[in-house]
């Protein structure tokens, strides 16, 4: 969202800024030894709990700067100036330059540049046929070829404002596209398909490559909202996705897009990425690039490190119970067996994990 205004004053509608002063605390869950998390204030005794449970590593900031490098969920012109006041040297952020580049590879039109170039050499991908349309005058001839369609915002919000022709008149889809466009620019017009489940693929970038992160099994909603996450070992994740996808079809599409990737985005942005991707009656189709952390590296790090072996649970963001309530869980060797286990110490919303 901050991507989409583009502005360093950006300020979160009421929603979204609850959902990120909820989630502070998450990144001490993905966090290593050494690793400082940039808070407004983290109850101790919850901490305390969790670091003797879970044996959790990373620590709050301690406002001191020195031999530490900024990884945010996503770069942004407010979130580089929330580091720049911290302390955080501007030789260790992106310049102005960059963040442009950042904002520009963010557009969903790179996910539309990044499925085309696939559709070339995997034959099993389909098309969602999207296009970018920055004139409303064209929005009547889309809608009378297409028929249904799904308009999106040029930069994803996790669902948010994703406006879907079902139901609505031709003059209602064309009245919200163009504010759309008027707003940001462009709007995203893609065709309906038969949707089957969705998973996504987790990469890093760095100064050595494009490299794969894992695998992420997740939920969408009626509104096409994110709806939460499968989590467990990568092992049981890839066993539960070739019950849908072949697993040739799962090797080849790891090997394009880690190629793909690294020439469409170079260095231009080093950190988490994610490509979400539709299983479909007709093949495999690219949903989002997501050029930021996401959900799914979130849960490929809990399977991994904080699950009983074997095991399979459920991520999913709820809202908090006023005054709070404790977790209800099991732990052993510092891995979740059983119950529930809020991963943050609920403000607005809890981010809870569920066997």
């Amino acid at each position: 969202m901050a991507l989409a205004v583009g502005s360093p004053g950006y300020t979160a509608p009421e929603q979204a800024a609850r959902l990120r002063l909820s989630g502070e605390a998450l990144p001490l869950w993905y966090g290593e030894a050494g690793d400082r998390v940039l808070t407004s204030g983290i109850n101790a005794a919850w901490y305390d709990a969790m670091q003797r449970d879970f044996g959790i590593t990373a620590d709050v900031f301690d406002f001191d700067c020195a031999g530490l490098t900024p990884e945010p969920w996503g770069w942004s012109l407010p979130v580089r100036n929330i580091y720049a006041a911290q302390g955080m040297s501007e030789a260790l952020m992106p310049d102005n330059d960059a963040m442009a580049r950042i904002r520009t590879l963010s557009n969903r039109q790179t996910s539309i540049e990044l499925a085309r170039s696939l559709a070339e050499v995997l034959p099993f991908m389909a098309s969602t046929g999207a296009v970018a349309v920055a004139d409303p005058a064209r929005l009547p001839e889309i809608l009378a070829e297409r028929g249904r369609v799904i308009v999106k915002q040029p930069w994803s919000s996790s669902g948010r404002g994703i406006i879907d022709s079902l139901n609505m008149t031709d003059d209602d889809v064309i009245r919200q596209t163009t504010g759309i466009i008027r707003r940001q620019g462009s709007a995203i017009v893609e065709n309906v398909l038969a949707r089957c489940a969705d998973f996504a693929m987790l990469f890093r970038n760095s100064a050595e490559g494009m490299s794969f992160a894992g695998l992420s099994v997740f939920n969408t909603d009626h509104r096409y909202c994110y709806a939460g996450n499968m989590v467990a070992s990568q092992e049981i994740l890839r066993k539960h996705l070739e019950t849908l996808v072949p697993a040739e079809q799962l090797d080849a599409l790891q090997k394009e897009l880690t190629a793909r990737l690294r020439d469409i985005i170079g260095d231009a942005y080093h950190g988490p990425l994610g490509v979400d991707i539709m299983v479909t009656e007709n093949g495999l189709a690219i949903s989002e690039l997501n050029l930021r952390n996401t959900m799914g590296h979130v849960c490929a790090v809990l399977g991994e490190r904080y699950l009983e072996p074997g095991i399979t649970a459920t991520f999913s963001i709820v809202p908090a119970v006023k005054d709070g309530s404790p977790s209800t869980y099991v732990a052993r060797n510092k891995r979740l067996v059983s119950g529930i286990l809020d991963l943050v110490p609920g403000r607005f919303f809890t981010f809870r994990l569920s066997k």
